[in-house]
């Protein structure tokens, strides 16, 4: 790991995370993008996501549809932090989730 400028991207739903900014993202059309690239309004894919049209009720009781991408709120530095880098055979991407 190295010491590495980020950017946080905070999402339409209030999530926010930090990250790279050459990671790569999934983009709402499967096109990846860099996060550095990323500006409000974006459409991201999440590595999990219901199907669209999909309806649930969030964690606040409200009624939610899921429309498969998620919009970006906001793009903006976040400082340094340690950065690791990976290599992933066959695709090339790696997902991390579950609070890894």
């Amino acid at each position: 790991a190295d010491e590495h400028p980020v950017l946080r991207i905070t999402l339409e739903t209030g999530v926010s995370f930090r990250v790279a900014p050459e990671q790569l993202l999934v983009q709402a059309d499967g096109q990846t993008i860099r996060a550095s690239e990323v500006k409000p309004g974006a459409a991201l894919l999440p590595a999990f996501h219901y199907p669209p049209g999909y309806a649930y009720q969030a964690d606040d009781g409200q009624p939610q549809v899921s429309s498969h991408a998620l919009g970006v709120r906001s793009v903006e530095p976040a400082g340094v932090a340690e950065v690791y880098g990976l290599g992933v055979n066959q695709t090339g991407r790696f997902f991390l989730a579950a609070g890894v």
